[in-house]
């Protein structure tokens, strides 16, 4: 899942730690997009289980990469 980290209802911070808390969403691959580039937000990302973060403008290139490789993992259970 492809998660922008500034949400108009919430931020993606929460909807990670819900999508983490549900049994059939919890390995979903989550990988937030975010024009937020400092440490903290991404430790705080990490920490709510995110999977993956990229910075905005981003490359459809890299996020496509970035997607495939997240679902590879998920694949062999890493």
């Amino acid at each position: 899942m492809v998660i922008r980290l500034i949400l108009p209802e919430m931020d993606g911070f929460n909807a990670c730690e819900q999508m983490r808390a549900n049994p059939i969403l919890a390995k979903v691959p989550i990988i937030m997009v975010t024009a937020l580039d400092d440490h903290d937000s991404r430790l705080r990302g990490i920490k709510v289980g995110a999977d993956d973060f990229v910075s905005k403008p981003y490359n459809i290139f890299e996020l496509r990469s970035r997607v495939k490789l997240s679902l590879v993992l998920i694949t062999i259970d890493v």
